[in-house]
């Protein structure tokens, strides 16, 4: 009987080892498909934000004619995007967009600055109301090559606006050499640094020869295009603005702001269609509440820059930012739609606090001749800090969540008493061996990406309290 015992034992020993590397298979297959799916939805996210800098000398009359271009040419592109087949020909096309201008500032006076701010900025927080419902139901109910002819009619009306009002208020021009040099090593610096963004989560960043060669590319192209634009007469890019305090903590505040701010909105729609179930339009319906409440304070906080300290506004948004960040990351997977809609609602009122008095302090002090270099400067920061915001925010993510699932897939085992009785629930339930481990190794997909996703919550809330730093090295007033 021994043998026979001894037979029986190690049949039982192989079958559960069958079993602990078929559920570890099933649990990699399964983790596998989530990041492809993941990463796939970063991509149609994503996508290069290669802004044209204003130069010093532009007159309004320049200015207008450029807002005018850039309302066709914008036009043009958006229904050229809709014969894009993949996201390579979306990121060409994206490369030739970005000709939006701050306009408002050259037709509003000096002490009017914060409210030409508040107004600009409401109109530009309702985009991110209506862009991601709007977005997300065209995608589920047409086509998504809509999301891109349904700028044609809008770009032709703001063109025939824009010439329209703007007609008569031609002031005095002034014509400067290009600096054809500096703009060849800004567009191929900038380039390969965006490409780099783009693709480095795809091809496993530095293990890649392609990404190496991008980040030289950019390194070196960047380190001579700081070089020269700050010894030529007539630079592209004024980057001697960066030695006035207000304009640099100012930048420096939007650009680490926005990148964490835009890491959570594009964070939250992935999670939200990836591991919840959400649809688009879904999705976009639960991000979009942080808008509404910035709509109706933008103004309100536009008023409020030209009667009190910038610097009183933008911490309350920056402590306001943080609190509601570390109240996310003690988030779990059964939080439901009302609580995700409503608790991104005073992520608006944040948002009017930071981004709008940061524009007026970036241009406190600057005589007007500098206003439009200043205000091309910013808004060019501001991009490249959602590029990267995408990037790292997405990669991280990816990593945090490798980590937390390799972590609780070793407090898993098949031999494990909890294990064993949480399969033996779900096949009470009704459940087979097989779909037991299935469910098993989905739900520890979903609680590392949740943890992951808490984790970025968590990291951007340290970095709003840091700010609020910051901005008190600032001189509003001088």
């Amino acid at each position: 009987d021994c043998p026979d015992l001894k037979a029986k034992k190690e049949a039982a020993q192989k079958e559960r080892e069958s079993r602990e590397t078929a559920a570890l298979e099933k649990m990699a297959d399964t983790v596998a498909m989530k990041t492809a799916e993941k990463m796939q939805k970063a991509k149609e996210t994503g996508g290069k934000l290669i802004q044209i800098v204003t130069r010093p000398g532009l007159s309004l009359m320049q200015e207008q004619e450029e807002a005018m271009a850039g309302d066709k040419s914008m036009t043009v592109l958006r229904l050229d995007c809709t014969k894009i087949k993949d996201f390579g020909d979306y990121d060409d096309f994206k490369e030739l967009e970005g000709w939006d201008k701050l306009m408002a500032l050259a037709n509003y006076p000096a002490d009017k600055r914060g409210f030409a701010n508040g107004i600009w900025g409401m109109t530009a927080v309702v985009a991110t109301v209506a862009g991601p419902i709007l977005g997300g139901w065209i995608t589920d109910n047409i086509s998504w090559s809509w999301i891109f002819y349904i700028n044609v009619p809008v770009g032709i009306f703001a063109a025939a606006g824009t010439w329209f009002i703007l007609r008569n208020r031609e002031t005095e021009t002034q014509k400067l050499p290009i600096d054809l040099v500096g703009l060849a090593l800004l567009i191929v610096g900038v380039g390969a640094l965006q490409i780099m963004l783009d693709k480095g989560n795809d091809e496993a960043w530095f293990q890649s020869p392609f990404i190496v060669t991008l980040a030289i590319t950019a390194t070196v192209f960047l380190a001579f295009f700081v070089v020269w634009e700050l010894t030529d007469d007539n630079p592209v890019v004024d980057l001697k603005l960066f030695g006035r305090r207000n304009f640099t903590i100012a930048t420096l505040c939007v650009t680490l702001g926005f990148m964490t701010y835009f890491a959570g909105v594009v964070l939250l729609p992935l999670w939200l269609q990836n591991e919840q179930g959400y649809t688009p339009t879904w999705a976009g319906i639960t991000t979009a509440s942080l808008g509404l409440m910035g709509a109706i304070f933008s103004p309100i906080v536009g008023r409020l820059t030209d009667k009190i300290d910038i610097r009183v506004i933008v911490t309350f948004g920056m402590l306001l930012f943080a609190g509601l960040s570390f109240v996310k990351a003690d988030a779990n997977t059964q939080i439901s739609f009302e609580q995700l809609f409503l608790t991104r609602l005073p992520w608006g009122i944040g948002l009017a606090c930071f981004f709008i008095p940061l524009i007026t302090l970036s241009l406190t002090g600057l005589p007007s001749s500098k206003v439009a270099s200043a205000s091309g400067l910013f808004n060019f920061m501001r991009l490249i800090a959602l590029s990267f915001g995408t990037s790292l925010s997405v990669t991280m993510w990816d990593r945090r969540q490798a980590y937390h699932d390799h972590v609780l897939s070793a407090h898993t085992s098949m031999s494990d008493p909890l294990t064993q009785q949480w399969l033996a629930q779900a096949q009470a339930q009704g459940l087979t061996e097989q779909q037991a481990y299935g469910a098993l190794a989905r739900t520890i997909s979903e609680q590392s990406f949740m943890l992951g996703l808490n984790e970025m919550y968590f990291l951007a809330g340290c970095v709003f309290l840091s700010l609020t730093v910051l901005v008190w090295l600032s001189r509003p007033r001088g």
